[in-house]
């Protein structure tokens, strides 16, 4: 988009704020983000390099194999409800809890020096930056890319799918982990505002999964006592 184009878009966007138009407003305001969201994908697209095209075919990878649950695909059998018609008569129809996922596509994976951390999620730019130096550790970099993308389906699921989500993770675990309830009493009294519940559910989840120790993804193979 031409700096001409994005000043004339943010002009009109002000005129409306100041007429109280304010639903229009927000209306361009977001067809604006998807513009120049859409055109930031596409620039890196062209020019990535070949370690961060390996980089995002390795999230999809993830993607599919690990995170159905966070897209809800897993929970996605048809339910029976009863609805009223236009005639004023109850049917039971099927239908499903969820209808829509959430996908990678459109995501940006960069590799770029960080300074006191490996990797990092961008939720409103829909970016996820993974120091370069985790290529030449091996796992470690398998672990960071699983820790940032959990806060990537994070960020793009509803509050009330993450509540939905939080419970099924925390059905699956318990008979697997003891005494899960009082670990996360624990961990509330711990955790940094960065990782929620969710968060630290699905890193076990991934964790038992991969079979690594427990807090492995969490910490990014860290050592984390609240999570043993």
């Amino acid at each position: 988009m031409k700096d001409e184009e994005l000043e004339k878009r943010k002009d009109e966007i002000f005129s409306l704020i100041a007429k109280d138009k304010f639903l229009a407003a927000a209306e361009k305001l977001i067809a604006l983000e998807y513009t120049w969201s859409k055109e930031i994908f596409s620039e890196w697209r062209r020019n990535r390099t070949k370690e961060e095209k390996e980089l995002a075919d390795q999230a999809y990878n993830y993607e599919e194999e690990y995170f159905q649950d966070m897209l809800l695909n897993e929970y996605k059998e048809p339910s029976v409800c009863s609805t009223e018609m236009e005639d004023g008569t109850w049917q039971e129809i099927k239908a499903n809890i969820f209808d829509y996922s959430h996908i990678l596509d459109a995501w940006i994976f960069k590799l770029e020096e960080m300074e006191d951390c490996c990797g990092q999620c961008v939720g409103a730019r829909k970016t996820i930056i993974i120091d370069p130096a985790q290529i030449s550790v091996g796992e470690d970099l398998n672990l960071t890319l699983l820790h940032e993308l959990i806060h990537a389906f994070e960020f793009m699921m509803p509050d009330t799918h993450k509540q939905y989500v939080t419970l099924r993770l925390f059905q699956k675990l318990e008979p697997l982990i003891p005494g899960l309830l009082d670990k996360i009493e624990t961990d509330l009294h711990t955790q940094s505002s960065e990782h929620t519940l969710l968060f630290w559910l699905k890193s076990l989840d991934l964790d038992l999964r991969l079979n690594k120790s427990p807090g492995a993804i969490y910490s990014h193979n860290i050592e984390n006592p609240s999570l043993l």
